[in-house]
């Protein structure tokens, strides 16, 4: 695992594909954005890849899962395919990003709900 300015662990599960440092690092910088603004709540991330068609190519041939570990939450998992690793791994973190983002908000919303009834009592 590399070093990041988190101590978010990251668990890379590369599958059936053979990945690189290159690939590690990517997904590093990729994630950076969500540590900033979700790293309080985070526990953990497991990226997960895997080459669909085996030896056959095809244009969604790469697939990568994303699970985020959020505190007092279920995990919530994403995938995404595409034509290469790095444009599964794009595609995959901005669906984990929206993920988070709407149980965030929603956790929000109802506590804000909750204060405005006790105001209102």
């Amino acid at each position: 695992m590399l070093p990041t300015s988190t101590t978010l662990p990251i668990h890379i599960r590369p599958g059936n594909l053979q990945t690189s440092s290159a690939i590690d690092a990517w997904v590093h910088r990729k994630l950076a954005g969500a540590f900033r603004r979700y790293g309080s709540i985070m526990t953990a991330v497991e990226v997960h890849f895997e080459d669909v068609n085996g030896p056959k190519h095809g244009a969604a041939d790469a697939r990568c899962v994303m699970e985020a570990r959020v505190n007092g939450r279920s995990p919530i998992a994403v995938q995404a395919r595409a034509g290469d690793l790095y444009s599964a791994i794009d595609a995959a973190v901005r669906k984990l990003d929206a993920a988070i983002a709407r149980v965030v908000e929603r956790t929000d919303a109802r506590a804000r709900r909750r204060f405005r009834q006790q105001l209102t009592r």
